[in-house]
């Protein structure tokens, strides 16, 4: 059994976007901080912040490390990305006489905006000045850090796409839990898949069992991972126990990761790396599987692509142990090593 990656450790399936929804789902929480008033809330004393909103970021409170941001006028749905407060596309303000929430670019003011005045897409146009029914842009913020819609009678709120979580499996039947609480089962014909839609987020893990004859068959469980702390070194080839041949042909895999502390995958995370090495070894290649990525493949420097990258050592003619090692070359997260053995052919080369 597996489950697609993406569906759970870092982004649900594809980049997370701003829709209306259900106000009671924890997707629907946001947190604000303002420049002006240098303080965080999630809006216990609404009133107070809605007159101090300005130059606020809008940050997700389930996925924390991103925010709404000004994408262009006229994209929806508006697409988060990683909070940045030097970037002026993800401050905004909000105006509590036309109850607009504004992002000032220099051609004017635009604002957050539900498509065709229904949605459920949510994005950015041009602020109504002039007049006229302007219920699509209007919004109150609410208590724990809702955005509430005058679109919908007051219980639709700014929230995350819900998720759709596919899954593989050569069983019969899978079923899914999100910390523990079952959120259903489907049977799996021979050569489908299962798909779980309108599934929120939420920090923890999600656990897909298979079931073959009525079997436990198979399982697999994602972790939402923390803050990306280290890099981790990994060899995939040779197997534990083995060693490479001293040959100048025999080459070992080895994975560069992002992790977190407890050592999950962070694949949000993607700096450019360089791998090196020293002793009876050589770098003949590096990749990531990123079809954009166009540094030499015989290189040692590699962008990570959803937090991970592969090289590839080759042994010398020479015994001994290798050490590979691979650092972040902006120095943001902790280097990290492996060590390979070489050992003489049992057949040495013949003398020339």
């Amino acid at each position: 059994v597996h489950i697609v990656p993406h569906s759970w450790d870092s982004a649900p399936l594809a980049d997370p976007v701003a829709v209306l929804g259900d106000c009671a789902d924890a997707d629907a929480e946001w947190v604000f901080s303002s420049s002006s008033s240098s303080s965080s809330s999630s809006l216990g004393v609404r009133a107070s912040l809605q007159l101090r909103m300005v130059n606020s970021t809008v940050r997700s409170a389930v996925r924390v490390s991103e925010c709404l941001h000004y994408d262009g006028g006229g994209n929806y749905p508006t697409t988060l990305a990683s909070c940045n407060t030097a970037d002026a596309t993800f401050l905004f303000s909000y105006d509590p006489t036309t109850s607009h929430i504004f992002y000032q670019a220099a051609a004017g003011q635009f604002c957050l905006d539900v498509e065709g005045g229904t949605g459920p897409n949510v994005g950015f146009f041009a602020c109504k000045t002039g007049g006229g029914d302007d219920s699509n842009q209007r919004f109150t913020l609410a208590d724990g850090g809702r955005i509430v819609s005058a679109v919908g009678s007051g219980n639709l709120c700014v929230r995350l796409r819900p998720a759709q979580i596919l899954v593989y499996t050569n069983g019969d039947s899978v079923e899914l839990f999100l910390n523990g609480q079952s959120l259903g089962s489907q049977a799996v014909p021979q050569w489908e898949i299962a798909a779980f839609s309108n599934v929120t987020f939420a920090t923890g893990n999600l656990t897909a069992v298979a079931t073959r004859n009525n079997s436990a068959w198979a399982s697999q469980t994602l972790v939402t991972p923390g803050p990306a702390l280290a890099l981790a070194l990994a060899v995939d080839r040779p197997l534990p126990g083995d060693s490479l041949i001293a040959d100048r042909q025999d080459t070992a895999l080895l994975t560069a990761r992002v992790v977190d502390a407890a050592g999950n995958l962070v694949h949000s995370v993607s700096p450019v790396v360089t791998f090196s090495v020293s002793g009876p070894g050589v770098i003949i290649g590096t990749g990531s599987g990123n079809p954009s990525d166009h540094l030499p493949d015989g290189g040692p420097v590699r962008q990570l692509w959803d937090g991970k990258a592969r090289v590839l050592v080759q042994a010398t003619s020479d015994p001994g142990k290798i050490t590979v090692t691979v650092s972040c070359n902006d120095g943001s997260l902790k280097r990290a090593a492996a060590d390979l053995i070489t050992v003489a052919p049992s057949s040495p080369w013949p003398t020339l």
